[in-house]
């Protein structure tokens, strides 16, 4: 049940990483062909599931700070419930600096998530049906 607006006041300290995370998160297929696509994105936004999806969640802000290409972060995770999908996101903020029409070239991110569960390999943004 979502409580009235009176009722509801969030007031969130967040970089727009972390705010396209809930977003994404706690978006609904809006019935169409499966979410992502280039009708829907990733659904209709649901404030009140962005903010608390009823599943235990995790979130992990720069553990590490990138300084070479090639650089890697890992982290062990497991599902509370094997009933539910588990949803993982890797979102970024570029760091500061020139492009957009500056002197020298902006900066370019390859951040690729790859998820292992035993011999399988999930890899972000490769959908098939609407699951990676």
């Amino acid at each position: 049940m979502c409580p009235d607006v009176d009722d509801l006041v969030v007031s969130l300290a967040i970089g727009n990483d972390t705010l396209a995370v809930l977003v994404v998160n706690g978006a609904k297929d809006m019935g169409g062909a499966n979410v992502p696509n280039i009708w829907e994105g990733w659904g209709r936004v649901n404030v009140w599931d962005s903010i608390d999806p009823g599943v235990p969640t995790m979130h992990w802000d720069q553990p590490t700070i990138f300084h070479n290409t090639g650089d890697s972060w890992t982290v062990d995770v497991e599902p509370d419930d094997l009933s539910k999908p588990m949803k993982l996101t890797l979102t970024w903020t570029d760091a500061a600096g020139p492009g957009n029409g500056g002197g020298s070239a902006a900066w370019v991110n390859n951040l690729d998530l790859s998820v292992a569960r035993g011999n399988t390999l999930y890899r972000g943004n490769v959908f098939t049906s609407g699951w990676s």
